[in-house]
């Protein structure tokens, strides 16, 4: 991909994504690329292989559309026990990593489907409008 079609208006959004993984680099990029379907990472990677010369003009906008859409989603959906478990286990040697997990796991005795108190009302009315009526009651209970 040229230099000169890298142009904010013209990125679509796997290209952006692309410019966005190379900015963030190999860590960042291969934890994320973990939990993205085989055909995203084909999408994405494909443009990434393309790009040679990104200006500041266009990391600048991709990285300022980034920052403004996790503004708009104020709530903040991820897995505290999957992060910490990757960080832990990429810091760590294994018997350090499982004396913390027993320690963490020790003390994590919580109902199932707790996390959902903290998710709005209207967030999870969306989440779950397609489910089962059971389903639905399972969650609510």
């Amino acid at each position: 991909m040229a230099a000169s079609d890298l142009t904010p208006e013209n990125l679509s959004g796997p290209q952006k994504a692309a410019v966005f993984f190379l900015a963030m680099g190999e860590e960042f990029t291969s934890s994320f690329f973990r939990d993205l379907d085989e055909e995203s990472i084909k999408k994405i990677g494909r443009y990434m292989s393309e790009i040679n010369y990104v200006s500041s003009e266009v990391l600048d906008e991709v990285l300022d559309e980034v920052l403004k859409s996790a503004r708009n989603d104020v709530n903040l959906m991820v897995s505290g026990k999957k992060f910490l478990e990757d960080i832990v286990s990429r810091t760590l040697d294994k018997e350090t990593a499982d004396e913390v997990f027993k320690v963490i796991g020790a003390k994590e005795h919580r109902a199932p489907f707790s996390e959902l108190a903290y998710i709005p009302a209207d967030t999870l009315v969306n989440i779950v409008k397609n489910e089962h009526p059971q389903t639905i009651a399972l969650i609510l209970s």
